[in-house]
């Protein structure tokens, strides 16, 4: 029997499923089709891999949501609370925006702006707190913004990091509502596994009504030139036919497994830029050697006035055990450098050449180094299973649609953040969809009137 339904979501990992549940609650029947599961990590012996913590972000953006959101969040990402945002450890010392000693920290490193970093940081605070857009815009017109970058360097730590460093200051620290990211606030941290949180969240959104079908796999996308009519699943699935359909893969895995289809789609040809990718290495170190102070996810940048890429900049997730303490370190390098073993190499032994003159002990306390291609498949890898940033000039650039029912999602329309846009895209789309829901049920209630007898209501029981 051919299945039907009403809303069709391609799926990968969390992607889509709070989403769906919203559709479910318009009154649609909404199926999630998991057609590229969640990317993961070879084993290492005794080495546990932390994922990309930029899938969570501030407490602010969390408290933002709304409440059906939160759930989701709650329910399947389980974050754990940091109680401090921003923490970057540099070779003159901490520099840290919470706690009692920010105050003296900033008038170290700021000596020209720190009272007016101060006044920055507290705007921004109340302004995320409450989320009021008016006071955001005079928040973004702050006199801190126009600084050299030697008196506002820290501000890039609390936003769009992962970003080029080649975009306006007004957007580092925004966003996609233009709300100010809360420097003092709390931070939510991804202990679990993407895999982990995938299965959490389908089991979320089948609990909210949604009809969920795992390892799929996609043959083709059905159209009849103007309107999509519907998928075609490999095995004995079959054709799966909609009435809407979302998609919230990369535009690389859409191609891959949809070429006829997608060379229907509207991309945008990228312009001719710098691409970086963040990627992740690995240290294994004697248990509880962390240092003191330190936080399980902090930076370390070693000159903030150099390009923030490669052995420059990296972000440390420091899990700890009995068995043995697991550091996480990424870093970010240009795109095209990621397949050159070589260059991989050199750049695992300038990191850890760099932590260990900034973190006492670290070459003591270590075990065994965990390089990068121990856990990557690089034959394999496509650009939307890593964080690829872009600069200034393609961060806009994404993928439309000519098809009337079908809307894009894909990993393209977000900063390489997931939480941190505050599901924006996602949001936006439920508006639109939520609208043409209410057109279908006004048009279901039209009242007919029948040539003998009263009007009746389409919907009234007879």
């Amino acid at each position: 029997m051919a299945l039907s339904t009403d809303v069709l979501i391609l799926g990968s990992n969390q992607r889509g499923l709070w989403l769906a549940s919203e559709l479910v609650r318009l009154g649609w029947s909404v199926m999630w089709v998991q057609v590229k599961e969640a990317n993961v990590s070879k084993k290492v012996p005794d080495f546990t891999f932390d994922e990309w913590a930029f899938h969570v972000g501030p407490q602010s953006v969390l408290k933002n949501l709304q409440s059906s959101a939160q759930d989701f969040v709650a329910q399947a990402f389980r974050p754990h609370r940091q109680e401090m945002s921003v923490q970057v450890l540099t070779p003159q010392g901490p520099v840290e925006l919470t706690g009692p000693m920010r105050s003296r920290v900033l008038k170290r490193y700021f000596p020209k702006s720190a009272s007016i970093l101060e006044d920055f940081l507290e705007n921004c605070h109340g302004v995320a707190d409450k989320a009021d857009p008016a006071k955001a815009k005079r928040v973004r017109r702050h006199e801190i913004l126009s600084r050299p970058l030697g008196e506002r360097w820290i501000l890039e730590w609390f936003s769009q990091l992962p970003l080029s460093r080649d975009i306006d200051a007004k957007q580092w620290f925004s966003n996609y509502s233009g709300i100010p990211m809360d420097p003092i606030g709390e931070y939510l941290l991804l202990d679990d596994t993407l895999t982990d949180v995938s299965e959490r969240g389908i089991s979320w959104a089948e609990r909210q009504g949604v009809k969920i079908k795992r390892h799929a796999k996609l043959a083709d996308i059905g159209d009849d030139g103007s309107r999509v009519t519907g998928i075609e699943l490999g095995g004995t699935d079959g054709f799966v036919s909609c009435k809407y359909l979302i998609s919230t893969l990369g535009w690389d895995s859409l191609h891959q497994k949809t070429e006829r289809f997608s060379l229907k789609l509207n991309r945008k040809p990228k312009e001719a830029c710098e691409r970086y990718v963040w990627v992740r290495t690995g240290f294994k170190l004697k248990p509880f050697s962390r240092p003191a102070g330190a936080l399980s996810w902090f930076s370390v940048v070693m000159d903030p006035f150099m390009p923030l890429r490669g052995d420059n900049v990296m972000f440390l997730k420091w899990r700890v055990s009995e068995q043995g303490d697991s550091l996480t370190v990424w870093v970010k390098i240009p795109f095209e450098e990621l397949f050159r073993r070589g260059y991989l190499a050199s750049v695992h032994e300038k990191i850890e050449e760099r932590l260990s003159s900034v973190i006492p002990r670290f070459t003591k306390d270590m075990i065994a180094a965990v390089p990068f291609e121990e856990y990557f498949e690089l034959k394999n890898l496509t650009h939307d299973d890593v964080a690829v940033v872009f600069d200034e000039k393609t961060m806009d650039q994404s993928i439309s649609t000519r098809f009337k029912n079908m809307w894009y999602i894909g990993p393209e329309n977000d900063k390489a953040l997931y939480l941190m846009s505050g599901l924006n895209a996602e949001t936006e789309l439920l508006a639109t969809l939520s609208a043409i829901r209410s057109k279908e049920l006004k048009r279901d209630r039209k009242v007919h009137t029948p040539r003998n007898g009263p009007a009746v209501d389409a919907n009234q029981t007879v």
